[in-house]
């Protein structure tokens, strides 16, 4: 019979560290522009995007919108993931793994949050390296998605669906069919009612 040999077992399983990493896009004039958090005391970076690691039983568009509450004071209406990274680069919190998500709002004048600053997508400040190619992920991903497919958007009255097609609209870099069934939500959305729109 043969001999086994024990070889010591080392576990399998690492616990891998999960982060949201949340990139708040808006038009500010001709260009788009990030949200940043100024990062604590001590950081390498002196600006970060917002994140945080997901709460247990949280999905990760949940984390995305409690992420973006709470820099802009509510959330935005329009998300999308960007990708998952775990290149090796280095994340502000040492996470192993960051999803990235896209998040879009309307043209602000003011900085949401203490600690918050928009800046232009050709003029960042230095961010850590993973954070980095978040961004440029996000930049590259986002306006195309929204010029390309058309959205249907559905809802009960008063949920500030006119509102989101007209923020959408600073992001599609030609004109679109924005249509609605009331003059008011035309207005709103920078559209035409229905009726006037197939003649």
């Amino acid at each position: 019979m043969r001999e086994r040999h024990s070889l010591p077992m080392k576990s399998a399983v690492r616990r891998t560290t999960l982060a949201v990493d949340v990139v708040v896009l808006s038009p500010r004039g001709d260009a788009l522009a990030a949200l940043l958090v100024r990062a604590p005391a001590g950081a390498r970076e002196r600006w970060t995007l917002p994140w945080d690691a997901p709460r247990p039983d949280e999905g990760l568009e949940d984390a995305a919108s409690r992420i973006a509450e709470s820099v802009l004071g509510s959330a935005p209406a329009f998300f999308e993931q960007v990708g998952a990274f775990s290149d090796g680069k280095r994340h502000p919190g040492d996470a192993d793994v960051s999803v990235g998500i896209v998040a879009l709002v309307p043209a602000r004048d003011d900085a949401p949050a203490p600690e918050t600053e928009w800046f232009s997508l050709t003029a960042l400040p230095t961010l850590a390296p993973r954070h980095r190619t978040i961004v440029e992920r996000a930049a590259a991903v986002a306006p195309p998605r929204g010029a390309h497919c058309p959205r249907p958007v559905r809802g009960r009255a008063a949920t500030v669906k006119s509102t989101l097609l007209g923020a959408l609209r600073d992001f599609i870099p030609y004109d679109y069919g924005g249509v609605a069934p009331t003059g008011l939500a035309a207005v709103t959305a920078a559209g035409q009612t229905i009726h006037s729109f197939f003649g």
